[in-house]
């Protein structure tokens, strides 16, 4: 039995943020009601999943919102942040001793612990499963881009079709989804016992024999 295995790059969550407005930042006492304070409130609170500060920026509270939500969507670069939300300000080690200002909203952007560079996505699947799918027409190349248009916040544009028996292709994509060192390159180089699929290959219907 042969596996068809599908590798595409995908997005991380490799940073995380809140945007606390300022009333709340100022009344709690167990910072003094201070800016910079109030990071190690937030990394006490969640120990496991917040790392160091990326950035501590204020501004109105509605740019504030938004520029959580678009770091928290992968949406924006972190050096973009000023730029796409040009309200908010960069707060400056001098100004993290600083009381907060109640009219302005803040916002703490963390590294995420538990953020792991999966630079690729790998999937095994059946030939059977690829064969019998009548939208693609049982075809390869058409099966990818029916994952794309499924999941297209997941999957970017495929880097690899490949083939093997279930084994190797199993351990190729738990290789591939656990970041392993190296696992790409190797992949690419004929290892793991699988074949990559040339373009004319991944235009034929899937064999019902392979995976």
């Amino acid at each position: 039995l042969v596996s068809i295995l599908l590798a595409a790059p995908v997005l991380g969550y490799e940073r995380l943020a809140d945007c606390v407005p300022g009333g709340i930042v100022g009344s709690l006492k167990q910072t003094e009601g201070k800016v910079g304070f109030y990071t190690k409130a937030l990394q006490r609170l969640m120990p496991e999943t917040l790392g160091g500060l990326s950035l501590l920026a204020s501004g109105p509270l509605e740019q504030c919102n938004a520029a959580a939500t678009a770091i928290n969507v992968n949406g924006v670069e972190l050096a973009e942040v000023g730029e796409m939300f040009p309200e908010m300000n960069s707060v400056d080690m001098s100004e993290a001793f600083d009381i907060a200002d109640s009219d302005s909203a803040y916002l703490y952007v963390f590294d995420s612990k538990d953020y792991v560079s999966y630079t690729h996505l790998a999937d095994c699947v059946p030939g059977g499963i690829v064969r019998t799918m009548a939208k693609t027409q049982g075809k390869i190349y058409l099966y990818v881009a029916a994952l794309k248009m499924i999941m297209p916040g997941v999957f970017g544009n495929y880097t690899y079709i490949g083939k093997g028996d279930v084994s190797a292709c199993l351990t190729a994509m738990n290789a591939i989804n656990t970041a392993s060192p190296h696992a790409y390159e190797d992949l690419k180089k004929g290892g793991y016992h699988m074949t990559e699929i040339g373009l004319m290959e991944s235009l034929e219907e899937a064999e019902a024999n392979e995976t």
